[in-house]
């Protein structure tokens, strides 16, 4: 690989490390649950399709729809006591 063209991988992953600690600092401060999904398959593990990558990533967000649901009960359950 040239310099220049590891340079700019380089780069470009500093840029994505910097993206997904802006969204772990937003979702501690914000009490938002955090879900990371795949545009591409191969992006997660076992999505090596698009059939498998669409469907990893319906699959995350219906888990963290859960979790949020289950927090709020816990929430609304613990209020009441």
């Amino acid at each position: 690989m040239s310099p220049t063209k590891q340079t700019s991988v380089q780069a470009w992953e500093a840029f994505c490390d910097q993206l997904k600690l802006a969204g772990a600092v937003l979702a501690r401060e914000t009490g938002a649950e955090r879900v990371i999904l795949s545009n591409f398959p191969g992006g997660l593990p076992g999505t090596e399709t698009w059939d498998r990558a669409i469907a990893r990533n319906v699959e995350l967000l219906v888990d963290a729809l859960q979790h949020v649901r289950s927090m709020r009960r816990s929430s609304a359950n613990s209020d009441g006591q």
